[in-house]
């Protein structure tokens, strides 16, 4: 009970400032729709496609890469300034290719026997899969940079270390609830991973 009361007291002593605490959120919901598509990889490639191991890390490797660029871009873009000009537009562009990125998979015939790396890359609709993942992962560099700079910079330096134990609380609690959210999302859709990132985007598209 201490523990839950002393995460609550944090959490209270952060919202006195809006701006810092809307950050929080939208990074949080961020990540609560990150574990969703993370969860989600895995299944898309073995169960939609019948791909094997390699592809699986491919996909999370351009993923990975598309953040790191999306972050670059990012940087490039405000030229040093810290607000969220591009945030909306990034939230849209992260709804609307995880929506195309649903409806390939949807359409898509599985394979009769596990694809290797090479064959996956044999295909357009494939490769279309794997560049939505990079534009998602790149859009959400851009959606997610400018508002942890935001936080970092709008917070009191003399209670940053608290706006940090703030964020990685409510983060968390985020990715938790993501986590249920996939697996009720699975019961629900019976594992197909084209309805549950539809239901993402949805969602994402509300923010």
């Amino acid at each position: 009970l201490n523990f839950i009361s002393g995460n609550l007291n944090i959490i209270k002593s952060t919202r006195h400032s809006r701006i810092v605490y809307l950050c929080i959120l939208g990074i949080s919901w961020f990540w609560l729709v990150s574990s969703i598509i993370i969860n989600e990889i895995p299944i898309l490639i073995s169960k939609s496609i019948n791909a094997g191991a390699s592809v699986h890390t491919f996909v999370l490797v351009v993923f990975g890469i598309g953040i790191s660029a999306g972050s670059v871009l990012c940087s490039r873009l405000l030229n040093n300034k810290i607000e969220a000009t591009y945030v909306p537009l990034a939230a849209f562009g992260i709804s609307f290719f995880l929506y195309d990125l649903a409806s390939i998979t949807h359409v898509i015939v599985k394979a009769e026997s596990a694809l290797s790396l090479t064959m996956f890359l044999s295909s357009f609709a494939h490769v279309r899969i794997a560049f939505d993942f990079f534009l998602i992962g790149l859009l959400g560099g851009l959606y997610h940079v400018p508002l942890y700079t935001m936080m970092i910079h709008e917070c009191d330096p003399k209670h940053r270390a608290r706006t940090m134990a703030c964020h990685n609380i409510v983060s968390t609690a985020f990715m938790i609830a993501g986590s249920a959210l996939n697996f009720s999302l699975a019961s629900v859709f019976g594992g197909n991973p084209a309805y549950t990132l539809a239901f993402v985007s949805m969602v994402f598209a509300w923010l």
